[in-house]
């Protein structure tokens, strides 16, 4: 049932991503996106803060990988303070990138030496 309801989520994400993205590039967009515009434009860092991390949770449900829940959780809170503290965009998206990929080397690195290479003579 978990399951079930993540993907249904994650579909439903999904479609509105693209819808907003298609009301943005042809300038044919539903009312509710035009009027949600100039509140997405003034909140950008929050709104994609927030989109990544319904994204995260939604996969965490899906996949159950428990790491998940601390990225998306991450993603909040970095997307929070670079709102509240006017970074741009991009620097808290590489923020949240950086974090991960440094989440992603330590599991790397612990896995390797859990697990080493053997060579073959």
């Amino acid at each position: 049932a978990i399951t079930l309801v993540g993907v249904l989520t994650l579909a439903l994400v999904m479609v509105l991503g693209l819808v907003v993205f298609w009301g943005q590039s042809s300038g044919n967009a539903p009312p509710w996106l035009l009027a949600a515009v100039p509140w997405l434009r003034e909140h950008a860092t929050l709104a994609v803060g927030l989109f990544g991390a319904a994204l995260l949770g939604v996969s965490a449900l899906i996949f159950g990988l428990n790491r998940f829940y601390a990225y998306a959780l991450l993603t909040v809170i970095i997307s929070a303070a670079g709102f509240l503290l006017g970074v741009p965009l991009w620097v808290t998206v590489v923020v949240v990138g950086a974090m991960m990929s440094l989440s992603g080397t330590i599991l790397l690195i612990r896995f390797l030496y859990r697990y080493p290479v053997e060579t073959v003579k």
